[in-house]
């Protein structure tokens, strides 16, 4: 205890205050620079960044170059995509990267796939070339044995990685003896990413396009670390809740190396947004078969914004794992509703999804009742409702039956909660609005269905239509039109075709897409703006940030976007207000499973549950039977669809539009269901089955209102019904 101690006296008295890490972002074309910029790293403490950037047409190469070179001595990490040709096409040049690596500094290289990535190896020497230049065609297969499942690099779990979801189409292969293989693929479970050390510094390779700030975060960690001869054996947990603080981790010294881990004792600090220290913890280390654990896990006392610091501390340094802001969760976290907290004055259900969870921390309260209100803006009660906690329960849902006819404005919903043993509830209270419609409103009601101009709506969709044939178009019943920026001067036609936008734009940035969706927001055609199609899951972060930017430019029209692989709907769930997926099981020659339609839609409801609008989005490449080309759709409304949408009407070789069959069969299709909207828009739950052998699918729409109507698909003799039910 004397020692420890004398330790942290040294270390105050030495005044330790790491400086920032310097990172330098190398860009090839806007594009990607945009991809770096975007990472949320302006919500972060103890980084400093700098962007070079190559113009599209070249012309500022050498100056760009000059200015890297100037700089490296100053920069902890160099990322960048593989702009290899254009910054090593000089020995000069390659002996700066060099001493950059050996004073300690790191080059990570994401996005990988191309052979320029092999000019930022093999200049360092044999063991570190690539001998067949074919590093994107995949590893040898007898090596995926000798390699370990997990990655060793990694500081603290990363959710780029955790749960399987790195991955990309190309694998790194054949890379020369010097590389350590880190990371498998997490869906074909071969290695996508490596690393080598090269004097005290290291260089990173991986498949990943765009990392998440996490992975900068854990880079950060390895590059200090190796400059102390350290490395992480192993990692027990990174949390940082509002109940509990858990970081541990295992370091070693690494091969040759005379560091000793057991010379530093682990920090934690934890400040408010006003530089406050509201938790401090400092451990020692524990001595281990391979180097010296350490563990901190005790309360939280934090609230709201705070920054984060994680740092080995020896006598007069400290090795900085972990530097950044984090905002932690109220006590009470309120649920307001999931539409971007706003509910339509012609919503056709009074009821309202509300709730709230409790996040206790060191309080460790134990509540026992909960009163809830929602309050206009004078202060009068519209909706009450009281209970008692589950017992060991968090999280309170309940519907608020506010009266259908009540006024647009803004409501406040008011949480208090009583704790046993305390006469002063605790309470929280947020803002939410009910609006009125405007002509070209789009909104969604809280069982999903769409309400245009506050009016329900199940749209038919047409992808990839050119505006001059939008006209033939819609006389098959579709009326929604997909289109991309490039035609946006035709937009205007569709007014008066009674048409609606489906946007989308290529050029995909936060602020571009924010100003896109503005300059929609007041157009009498626009229903909805496209976030990304098929999106990977590098990229979820960027993706939210869109879904955000056109939501606050554009509160009146809801973002959508496909989902392709149903490992990743967990992760993506957030990107967009309405969400498809786009199952294609029909191949030209005829074979394929239209089942593939049903499960998709399933799989995506079992991740999303009642969360938010599910489109299908159904082929229509020209080449379908009539017979599967019906069975799809019915399939697709059958296991609930909120709208359906058929790629592609295409040009002259492929797409519905080549084949005028599927083009009387389309509006066949549109027709039967239009008859029986104001059943399938109903809001009575719908009823589904389906038949033990998979053959029969069938579902009950509507109410005795609407009137009820049993729509039903039989695979195996290869009909669909739609008729009257009891």
């Amino acid at each position: 205890m004397k020692r420890l101690l004398l330790i942290l006296s040294l270390i105050a008295a030495a005044g330790v205050d790491a400086a920032p890490f310097k990172i330098g972002f190398l860009a090839n074309r806007k594009f990607h620079a945009d991809e770096y910029t975007s990472l949320p790293f302006h919500t972060t403490d103890g980084w400093e960044l700098k962007s070079y950037v190559v113009k599209d047409d070249d012309s500022n190469v050498d100056e760009v170059r000059s200015s890297l070179l100037a700089d490296l001595d100053s920069l902890d990490m160099l990322a960048l995509h593989p702009l290899a040709p254009q910054f090593l096409n000089e020995e000069a040049n390659a002996e700066s990267f060099k001493k950059f690596l050996e004073r300690g500094g790191a080059i990570v290289v994401p996005d990988c796939n191309y052979t320029d990535k092999f000019f930022w190896t093999d200049f360092l020497g044999e063991d570190y070339k690539h001998p067949d230049y074919q590093g994107y065609r995949g590893w040898y297969p007898a090596w995926l044995q000798k390699f370990p499942k997990e990655p060793s690099i990694r500081t603290f779990p990363s959710t780029q990685v955790d749960g399987g979801i790195l991955w990309y189409h190309f694998l790194l292969q054949n890379a020369g003896k010097a590389w350590k293989p880190l990371l498998k693929c997490g869906r074909h479970n071969e290695p996508c990413a490596i690393m080598a050390h090269y004097g005290k510094g290291m260089v990173y390779l991986t498949n990943l396009r765009t990392p998440y700030f996490s992975f900068f975060e854990n880079m950060r960690a390895a590059t200090v670390l190796h400059r102390a001869g350290l490395e992480v054996v192993d990692h027990y947990g990174w949390a940082l809740t509002n109940a509990l603080v858990n970081a541990g981790l295992e370091i070693a010294s690494e091969k040759a190396s005379p560091a000793s881990p057991s010379k530093y004792v682990l920090s934690l600090v934890v400040a408010s947004a006003d530089g406050a220290v509201k938790l401090e913890k400092t451990v020692k280390g524990v001595k281990s078969g391979k180097g010296v654990k350490y563990a901190i896990v005790f309360p939280n006392r934090v609230r709201g914004s705070g920054t984060v610091r994680l740092s080995l501390k020896g006598e007069g340094e400290e090795i900085v794992l972990i530097d950044r802001k984090q905002t932690f969760s109220d006590l009470i976290t309120l649920r307001l509703p999931r539409y971007r907290k706003m509910v339509s004055t012609k919503r056709r259900n009074p009821d309202v999804a509300l709730g709230f969870e409790v996040n206790p921390a060191e309080e460790n309260l134990s509540f026992v009742r909960w009163k809830a209100k929602v309050v206009n803006s004078r202060g009068k009660i519209v909706w009450f409702k009281s209970g008692n906690l589950p017992k060991g329960g968090r999280s309170v849902a309940f519907d608020a039956k506010i009266p259908l006819k009540t006024p647009a404005g803004e409501y406040r919903l008011v949480v208090d909660l009583t704790a046993r043993g305390r006469s002063k509830p605790y309470s929280a209270e947020g803002i939410f609005k009910i609006i009125e419609p405007t002509p070209s409103q789009v909104m969604i009601d809280q069982d999903n269905t769409l309400l245009k101009n506050g009016e329900a709506w199940f749209p038919f969709g047409m992808y990839g239509g050119h505006p001059d044939m939008w006209p033939k178009i819609k006389e098959l019943g579709i009326d929604l039109q997909h289109s991309m920026n490039w035609h946006n001067g035709s937009y205007p036609t569709l007014e008066p075709l009674n048409q609606g936008l489906l946007s989308e734009n290529k050029h995909r940035w936060p602020e571009n897409l924010g100003a896109w969706a503005k300059g929609l927001s007041d157009k009498p055609y626009t229903r909805m703006h496209y976030i990304v199609d098929e999106p990977q899951d590098e990229c979820v972060w960027k993706w939210e940030a869109c879904r955000k930017a056109m939501a606050e430019n554009d509160p009146h029209h809801p973002t959508y976007t496909v989902l392709l692989y149903p490992a990743s709907f967990r992760y993506q769930k957030d990107i967009a207000d309405i969400l498809a997926v786009d199952p294609y099981p029909i191949s030209v020659s005829g074979q394929g499973n239209v089942r593939e339609v049903s499960k998709r839609l399933d799989d995506i409801y079992g991740v999303l549950g009642n969360e938010k609008p599910i489109f299908s989005v159904l082929q229509a490449f020209g080449h379908e039977s009539r017979v599967k080309f019906r069975q799809m759709a019915y399939l697709a409304l059958i296991h609930g669809a909120k709208g359906l949408l058929w790629y592609t009407w295409g040009g002259s070789s492929e797409g519905i539009g080549t084949n005028a069959e599927l083009q009387e069969e389309l509006a066949k299709i549109i027709k039967e269901f239009k008859a029986i909207m104001p059943a399938i828009l109903s809001t009575s739950p719908c009823e589904r089955t389906v038949s033990t052998d998979g053959n029969i699918h069938s579902a009950i729409f509507g109410d005795r209102k609407t009137g009820r109507y049993k729509v039903s698909v039989d695979l195996k003799n290869e009909t669909t019904e739609i008729k009257k039910a009891k």
